[in-house]
């Protein structure tokens, strides 16, 4: 049988820990898959942990929360449309 690794994946623990550096800035951002997909984005644009955290710590509180609304509405439509698309394959 394969061996399974126990430990926790890489990208898992830095996406932790920028999610943590950016609720402590900003203490109004609510946390959920709208600011994991924010702080991954910013990890991948930004190259790198350290980077990700003066960027996303350094926007303002409303530039935070208008882009966190803007992936919670993409996410939101998304849903909707699979559940339409689910609904007319019935």
């Amino acid at each position: 049988s394969r061996k399974q690794s126990r430990e926790t994946p890489k990208w898992l623990t830095e996406m932790l820990s920028v999610k943590k550096e950016v609720k402590k800035v900003h203490t109004d951002a609510k946390d959920g898959p709208g600011l994991t997909k924010v702080v991954m984005e910013a990890i991948k644009t930004k190259g790198g942990v350290e980077e990700a955290v003066k960027y996303l710590t350094n926007m303002s509180s409303s530039e935070i929360k208008s882009k966190l609304d803007k992936v919670n509405q993409e996410i939101a439509e998304k849903r909707a449309s699979k559940k339409a698309a689910r609904k007319a394959a019935q």
